[in-house]
Parts: structure tokens; C-alpha cells; sequence
């Protein structure tokens, strides 16, 4: 399948939020409330008085719907999808697809709106609206990375997200709306025109965000950094070997067939990172030290310390 980075919810904590947000919330729905008459029976009457409010109340209950599954094979699908996308969460960085979340959630809360003006039918979203939404990111901004053929037709490995997402409107035909609704508002989302691609949190906001909540839901990354400390110390040994032999300037390599010798020119200045693409890799959920470290090994170049990182 395409790659999405390193395995599990590492450097993704919106996503780690968002499912097991999702899994403890819909089981407990669909499992441990038992509902009579749209309310919770056995919750506290202010607790029940809410949900009999959101229910009531047309646009809180467009809102909610987008995160409730209605049942538990809906929510195995829809897992897959989450954790699959956290990709775009290591892409963007954490405050921008969470504004992305929160843009997606608001369009298709118009879009509901809009439909049932227009119809006069009640428009009934759920979380496949924003796992659709998504899949309009993906088309458009992720590339393949496995060609294959099966039955003479090229394919790519992209092919098996597509093939999940048609299984999810075969299986559960009553989603059918609410994700033509999520693909409607992935194209708006995507669109230059309306400019929302460049939405983000603000500074303040981010800082508090890195200061208090990411601490509790973000796990060490010792695996990462032992492995990263093991490649610099092979690198560094593998550096004093090949510049045994230096002169000024760049190292000196010898041509046996004619017992000479020639120096490679000087390596380039190293480049100091800059602010900006620090505060990039920070928003994407690394440390400021590991940030700074891996933009001084890759000279400043956001792109390569991504994929280093």
C-alpha cells in the first residue's frame, strides 16, 4: 500500500486522538447506552438533557452525526480509513489538518444544510463524509508508489484504498448520501479559489497545544532516536575512513592505473536551518532539538528532513 511513514500513530497525535476518540465514544453508544425514546436512559438527567438538545437541534445534530458510527462494522472500516490517513497529518503537521478537520466537519455541515433547504428532506451526515473528504486529498495530492498488473490491467497501490472505499458503499448503501456529501466538500476544500488549504492554527494556539496537550498523548520516541543515534555514529566512522587522507580542501582519491592522484573540490558551507522549517517539523509533532538536528544534516532542506526525520 502507499506509504504513510513509519508504522503506528508516531509523530501523528490528531489521529491517535481521532481513534480512539471514534472507539471509545461509538462503543460506548452502540454497546453500553440504552436508548428510549432518542435519550439516554440511565445518565444523569443534565447529561440526558443534551443529548435530547442535540438531537432536537438540527445543526448540533448534523455536527455529531459526522463522528458517530452507527454500527460496529462501520467502525472497522472507518478505522481503517483514520489510521490510514494519519500520512496527511505528517504532511501537513498537526495544526494544519486539524484546521483541515474542523473545515471539512463545517463544509459538510453547510452542504447538509443547503440539501435539506433545497429537498425539504432531513440530510443525514456521517463519519464517511470526512473519510470521502479525505479521499478527494488523497486522489488529488498523493502519487503511487507500486505499479502492478492484475488481470492485464495496470494498477497502482492506490487501487486497494479505492477498492475499500467502494466496499464501504456496497456494504453500508445508506452512506451513500453522506459521502457524496464528504466528496463534495473535498473539492471545496481543494479548491485555489476558495483559499482554506492554507488554513492553520494560530501561534499561540499551537505553542499551548505543544506545551500541555501533546505531552499526554504523545509517546517517547526511543525506538526512533536509538536507531538515529546508531546511523550517525556508523556515518561518522564511515567519514574519518573516507577522509583519511585529506589535504586542503576536499578529500583526495588516487587513480591506480596511473599512480596519480586528484582532489574532489570542498564541500559546500553548510546552510543554518531556518526558523521557518523549524517550526514546520515542530508543527508536525517533533521536538524543536530533533527539528534543528535533522535540518543541519540535511543543510536546510525541509523536503529530505522529512523523510529523514
Amino acid at each position: 500500500m502507499y506509504s504513510s511513514g513509519p508504522s503506528g500513530l508516531q509523530n501523528a497525535p490528531v489521529t491517535k486522538i481521532m481513534l480512539f476518540g471514534s472507539l471509545g465514544v461509538n462503543l460506548m453508544y452502540n454497546y453500553f447506552m440504552i436508548k428510549k425514546g432518542g435519550v439516554v436512559s440511565w445518565l444523569p438527567a443534565s447529561v440526558s438533557l443534551l443529548v435530547g438538545v442535540i438531537e432536537r437541534t438540527q445543526i448540533l445534530s448534523m455536527i455529531s452525526n459526522q463522528f458517530l458510527f452507527t454500527n460496529v462494522p462501520e467502525l472497522v472500516f472507518g478505522s481503517i480509513f483514520i489510521y490510514s490517513f494519519r500520512l496527511f497529518e505528517r504532511m501537513m503537521g498537526s495544526s494544519k489538518y486539524t484546521a483541515y478537520i474542523i473545515s471539512s466537519v463545517s463544509i459538510t455541515t453547510l452542504i447538509q444544510l443547503s440539501y435539506s433547504i433545497l429537498t425539504g428532506e432531513k440530510a443525514k451526515a456521517s463519519p464517511f463524509s470526512f473519510i470521502f473528504s479525505t479521499l478527494v486529498l488523497f486522489y488529488r495530492d498523493i502519487p503511487p508508489t507500486i505499479w502492478f498488473k492484475l488481470f492485464g490491467f495496470k494498477l497502482t497501490d492506490k487501487f486497494f484504498s479505492y477498492a475499500l472505499a467502494s466496499q464501504v458503499l456496497f456494504t453500508f448503501p445508506q452512506n451513500l448520501l453522506a459521502s457524496s456529501f464528504g466528496v463534495l466538500s473535498g473539492l471545496i476544500y481543494s479548491s485555489r479559489l476558495v483559499g482554506l488549504t492554507n488554513l492553520s492554527f494560530p501561534r499561540p494556539v499551537n505553542n499551548f497545544c505543544t506545551k500541555w496537550i501533546l505531552p499526554l498523548i504523545q509517546s517517547n520516541d526511543t525506538t526512533t532516536r536509538g536507531g538515529n543515534n546508531r546511523r550517525t555514529t556508523t556515518g561518522t566512522s564511515s567519514s574519518s575512513s573516507a577522509n583519511r587522507n585529506t589535504r586542503n580542501g576536499g578529500p583526495v582519491f588516487q587513480n591506480l592505473s596511473t599512480n596519480t592522484y586528484y582532489q574532489a573540490p570542498p564541500p559546500p558551507t553548510p546552510i543554518a536551518p531556518s526558523e521557518e522549517n523549524i517550526e514546520t517539523l515542530v508543527n508536525m509533532g517533533f521536538s524543536r532539538a530533533r527539528a534543528v538536528e535533522v535540518l543541519q544534516r540535511t543543510n536546510n532542506n525541509l523536503n529530505e528532513a522529512a523523510v529523514i526525520i
